[in-house]
């Protein structure tokens, strides 16, 4: 929890994005922001910012975070972790993150299509080919296809192998 006292209405803003959501939340002004009021507040003041059919990375790396803190509500709607995942590929198609955290929730509706599980953790695959906990995913899920290249379960744990790391299932 941080305690930040700040005067400057779009400086607020930017705390509560990119720092007190991800510190947990904490006080601004001697008002008390969680977690999720954090990145809730940060959207909807996003919402006014893009125009119509606009795509921004940092508002989709706000609504991943959003996500992972189980959803919230924003300019007036209740959304799920889903819902936050695929609000953020919206934003960023080329978000593996939020394609892996999408996967871990079976999958979903991206642009108007419909991605099952092993298809997200494909899409997490052609984003961040270094990703060993998707390639990991993907080989119990019987292997799969990246960019046209079929990859056998034992291709696929090669993979794990070679981009051994700490998984990286939060955002940016």
């Amino acid at each position: 929890m941080l305690n930040v006292t700040l005067f400057h209405h779009v400086t607020v803003l930017f705390w509560c994005r990119f720092n007190l959501g991800r510190v947990g939340g904490g006080t601004v002004q001697n008002i008390h922001y969680s977690q999720c009021e954090c990145y809730q507040r940060s959207l909807e003041s996003d919402f006014a910012k893009p125009p119509a059919g606009a795509h921004s990375p940092a508002s989709a790396d706000t609504w991943s975070e959003l996500g992972t803190v189980g959803g919230g509500m924003v300019a007036g709607k209740q959304l799920d972790a889903k819902d936050c995942f695929q609000t953020a590929l919206e934003q960023d198609i080329t978000y593996a993150c939020a394609w892996f955290l999408l996967a871990k929730r079976g999958g979903g509706v991206v642009a108007e299509v419909p991605y099952a599980e092993k298809q997200c953790y494909e899409q997490t695959i052609k984003y961040d080919r270094r990703r060993a906990d998707a390639w990991a995913k993907l080989a119990r899920l019987g292997g799969g296809q990246i960019d046209g290249k079929a990859y056998t379960v034992e291709e696929c744990e090669d993979q794990v192998r070679s981009h051994a790391r700490t998984p990286r299932d939060t955002p940016r």
